[in-house]
């Protein structure tokens, strides 16, 4: 959690909408009312960088 919280606010919204609240990448589209391939898009991007974050923490233990 403490690595989602170091995300820009649209991403971590992305990642809160997917993968807590469960929602379809056609309900996430309606509630941040953008397009489904602009919400495909955010979250490829958003996992990304929560993995890249992931592995610099480890790195600088």
């Amino acid at each position: 959690m403490q690595h989602i919280k170091k995300l820009q606010p649209h991403y971590k919204e992305i990642i809160h909408l997917r993968f807590f609240k469960e929602l379809s990448y056609k309900e996430i589209a309606k509630v941040i009312d953008e397009p489904v391939n602009n919400v495909k898009v955010k979250l490829l991007r958003a996992k990304k960088l929560l993995a890249e974050e992931i592995k610099n923490s480890t790195q600088e233990r």
